[in-house]
């Protein structure tokens, strides 16, 4: 292929490359040389008319412009490892960091809620459920209803018999209520004793006056 090879290298060394990469990633990297060389090819090579694709390499690229690439390149992939590699907490500091609890309690608790619902739709009374044994299907004994039948059958007959959570929830502020309401009664209680305990001593300093008088 006829060219002004001379002029053209001579056109590519004129270019500062270093400025012209700088803050740029990999591929507006590779982007602006294309075109800088299909540029030089079109006024250097006249009977050039094949386009450069990514695949095929430029013969006219000089050390310094392979250096700043690879560097580029270099740094974008020390970056991904970093990423990759990163040793991350342990299950139970992720559970501490976001307040959560093991994901065998939530699962439990889940059952446990959904269990009751369907119980309460189709059984009315304290009966205790069975657990179905399977050999050689280890599977099986993941499945929802054989997981929750041995929880389920631990809880309290209040519990189970609970008309729904808020029953619950009522029960326990009745509860919450009728301590606050003791302790607000012994702390009244020691007040009296207090001020009784007081009355006395002053009594008897005004007794021991009038016998010194």
């Amino acid at each position: 292929m006829k060219g002004n090879y001379h002029e053209f290298s001579k056109y590519l060394n004129k270019f500062n490359w270093n400025h012209e990469f700088t803050r740029i990633n990999v591929d507006q990297c590779y982007e602006g040389f294309v075109r800088t060389i299909e540029c030089g090819c079109k006024n250097f090579i006249p009977s050039f008319n094949q386009k450069i694709t990514e695949t095929k390499r430029s013969l006219w690229m000089n050390k310094e412009l392979k250096h700043e690439i690879r560097l580029k390149r270099n740094f974008c992939e020390k970056l991904q490892n970093l990423a990759t590699k990163k040793k991350k907490d342990s299950y139970e500091q992720r559970l501490d960091k976001m307040d959560l609890q093991k994901l065998s309690n939530r699962r439990e608790k889940g059952d446990l809620i959904q269990m009751y619902k369907l119980g309460r739709l189709t059984r009315g009374h304290n009966q205790r459920l069975r657990r179905q044994y399977v050999q050689n299907f280890f599977p099986r004994h993941h499945f929802f209803t054989n997981r929750i039948v041995e929880n389920r059958n631990r809880l309290d007959s209040e519990v189970v018999n609970a008309n729904s959570r808020k029953d619950e929830e009522q029960d326990e502020e009745q509860d919450e209520e009728q301590v606050e309401e003791q302790d607000e009664e012994q702390d009244e209680e020691q007040d009296e004793e207090q001020d009784e305990e007081q009355d006395e001593e002053q009594d008897e300093e005004q007794d021991e006056e009038q016998d010194n008088d």
